[in-house]
């Protein structure tokens, strides 16, 4: 069992419902770990509820959710050693960012809807999803945090207990119904899903009555003109107030809006020995990372271990908690992220590919609105050109016939002049003859 000695606290992080939060340091590896801190007398009243989310917690091991590395126990109090998440909660995130665009949400809720089908395979039902218990580690991925009100679901059985957050609850939990867990956690996620693409909560009034009764109801407000049909789809069937008829997980990961884009780390026919494979399946000598594995070997700490390396290795198998296989966790979950980060790395970069398509579209679709353009406007000079041409002609017609006209005029005065000079001389010389 690892100690507190194997952690350096930092800094206070935070005071909790049910506790303060601390992040510390692993001082083997380095790596910053975030530490619930609870009170012995505090959690005697609510030892079973306590124990609950601790056996629920340990048992979820997915990329997507917040890990749960150790639990250590003290005189007096109850530590929790957990993943740290630099970035918040996804409220805060909203908060500071505005609404998301649907690409954005699509790529946020494909990880929390990846998470909780986990969650439901595992028989666990989170009961308390909402944007405060959505954490985003460094690389922006989503963590599923605080099961503090989740529970164990059984096939046939209904859950009972009045939980959760008002504006995220659903209808049958208001009304006091026996529910299904896993139908109540995909309502949640409908509300999740409205308030990343509009900024705000589906359900609101101005007193508890009238909000209860929007929320039993199933009543809401959303604009169609503003969101594609399939994301109106989807929220409309996970905010349906009949759990009978609302969707289930299976039909959500089946659903157009959900599957495009969709990474291949959660895609159903995702390769073996992805990232996220190797988060979860640890069931060989095979399955361990052996440069993590050999690393650790190296340490002062264990290089002289007079045990085998095959016991060593069954402890990971096992998962069982010792300073070995705490620091093997932390080495692999740091890895992991790496993992991760390329993946959005390759993501943003794939954003970018079918951004640079669309402009290259756009630019051609311009280009070809600018020759149509240029065509019209070479049409248009060609028939100025030609009109400019025909009134040419015109008045050249005109000119030359007028010109004519003068011509004729003119030739027929000398014509006239000379015929009446012609008659005048002739006339002078009868005169002159007649004389003689």
């Amino acid at each position: 069992m690892s100690h507190l000695q194997n952690y350096t606290i930092l800094k206070s992080l935070g005071k909790g419902t049910f506790g303060k939060v601390k992040l510390a340091s692993h001082k083997l590896t380095g790596i910053k770990v975030a530490f619930k801190i609870l009170h012995q007398k505090d959690t005697k009243p609510e030892k079973s509820r306590l124990m609950r989310e601790l056996t629920i917690h340990q048992k979820l091991r997915h990329f997507n959710i917040i890990r749960l590395y150790e639990v250590i126990e003290t005189v007096d109090k109850i530590y929790m050693v957990m993943e740290y998440v630099p970035n918040g909660d996804f409220q805060m995130f909203l908060n500071k960012n505005g609404k998301l665009d649907e690409e954005k949400a699509r790529f946020y809720f494909q990880q929390l809807i990846s998470a909780v089908k986990f969650c439901h395979k595992k028989k666990v039902a989170h009961r308390d999803l909402k944007l405060e218990n959505l954490m985003l580690d460094e690389n922006m991925n989503i963590k599923i945090s605080d099961f503090g009100l989740s529970n164990f679901m059984e096939d046939g059985k209904f859950l009972q207990t009045y939980c959760g957050s008002l504006n995220y609850s659903a209808p049958e939990i208001l009304l006091g119904t026996p529910y299904n867990g896993a139908s109540v956690d995909i309502w949640s996620c409908g509300v999740i899903l409205y308030t990343f693409l509009t900024g705000m909560l589906p359900f609101s009034g101005s007193d508890v009555r009238s909000l209860f009764k929007k929320i039993v109801n199933g009543r809401f407000d959303i604009k169609p003109v503003k969101y594609s049909k399939p994301a109106l789809d989807l929220i409309y069937k996970m905010l349906d107030p009949d759990p009978i008829s609302r969707i289930n997980i299976e039909q959500i990961e089946e659903h157009p809006w959900i599957k495009q884009n969709l990474p291949m780390s959660l895609n159903v026919l995702k390769p073996k020995n992805s990232y996220f494979d190797s988060h979860n399946k640890i069931s060989s000598y095979e399955d361990i990372d052996s440069e993590i594995f050999e690393t650790l070997m190296k340490f002062p700490e264990f290089s002289n271990l007079k045990i085998p390396f095959e016991l060593v290795k069954n402890r990971i198998l096992n998962h069982e908690k010792s300073t070995f296989t705490i620091a093997y966790e932390l080495l692999l979950e740091a890895k992991i992220k790496k993992g991760s980060k390329s993946l959005i790395q390759d993501k943003v970069l794939r954003n970018n590919m079918n951004l640079n398509k669309n402009v290259n579209n756009r630019d051609k679709s311009k280009a070809n609105e600018n020759n149509k353009e240029n065509v019209f406007i070479a049409n248009r000079k060609n028939l100025l050109h030609n009109r400019e041409k025909r009134i040419i002609c015109k008045k050249l017609s005109y000119f030359f016939r007028n010109l004519q006209r003068i011509f004729i005029y003119i030739a027929s005065s000398i014509w006239k002049l000379c015929t009446e000079t012609c008659e005048e001389q002739v006339c002078s010389l009868h005169k002159k003859v007649d004389t003689l």
